[in-house]
């Protein structure tokens, strides 16, 4: 995730750069785009890389893949009108909207067979179908909360967010600078989890995401106590009846 601050690039990705910079001395330059215009600028070798990318098997024509430095969540978003969902039943046979350029939640959507999809190119042409209706929901990563925050967006929310549904960011390096890869590989491995923590933290990856992971499986636990309570509230109705006979 980046962030154009007047002419100045901030953001998690920024500083994660930044403090593979103070390890290693190169010096990195963000060329803001939408994601569309970047990954073709980095399959033409305009540029030498891709941040905030997946290690997608179909990039390895043209791309070598970093260690993952972040993991982030994806989900579900609607109106705030939308009840929270707490499974993907609610979403079947509903019209998900997915950024064109967004190959994992694309593949994500179309893994499942429950949805139909509908391609948009930019994040705001998705936020403008799902509050005008044209669509049901967008899926994509949690960055989208920063995007709507940023943008003074208060139509929309995160609804869902299943654990299982995540990915790891890479460095997408282009292929005739291995020795680019193998630098940064080894200033990742060193920088410490906590580190990585703080910046998520610092960049609003932190407090919701942590809710939304956990919340599965709290809802889990309790189906099963309940399960319990009942079979012993049952078990303990037909001791006594055996007693009184």
């Amino acid at each position: 995730m980046i962030v154009m601050d007047g002419e100045q690039v901030t953001g998690f990705d920024r500083d994660m750069l930044d403090l593979i910079s103070e390890q290693t001395g190169l010096q990195f330059i963000i060329r803001p785009a939408n994601w569309t215009s970047v990954l073709e600028m980095g399959i033409n070798r305009e540029i030498d890389g891709l941040l905030y990318s997946s290690a997608l098997p179909h990039r390895l024509k043209h791309f070598l893949f970093t260690v993952p430095y972040a993991t982030f969540q994806a989900g579900f978003y609607g109106k705030l009108s939308d009840d929270y969902a707490y499974s993907l039943e609610k979403f079947w046979g509903s019209t998900i909207a997915v950024q064109k350029a967004d190959h994992f939640s694309l593949g994500t959507i179309d893994s499942l067979h429950v949805f139909e999809t509908v391609l948009f190119k930019d994040r705001i042409d998705i936020v403008k179908a799902v509050l005008s209706g044209e669509v049901d929901y967008f899926f994509g990563a949690m960055d989208m909360d920063y995007y709507l925050n940023s943008h003074g967006i208060t139509g929309l929310k995160l609804i869902y967010s299943p654990a299982e549904l995540q990915y790891d960011a890479v460095y997408s390096i282009r292929k005739d600078m291995p020795e680019l890869v193998s630098i940064m590989n080894k200033s990742l491995s060193s920088i410490p989890q906590p580190s990585r923590n703080q910046l998520l933290q610092k960049w609003n990856f932190n407090a919701q995401q942590v809710v939304l992971l956990y919340r599965d499986l709290i809802t889990s636990v309790m189906l099963i106590i309940c399960g319990i309570v009942i079979i012993v509230g049952i078990w303990l109705l037909t001791l006594f009846k055996q007693i009184k006979e």
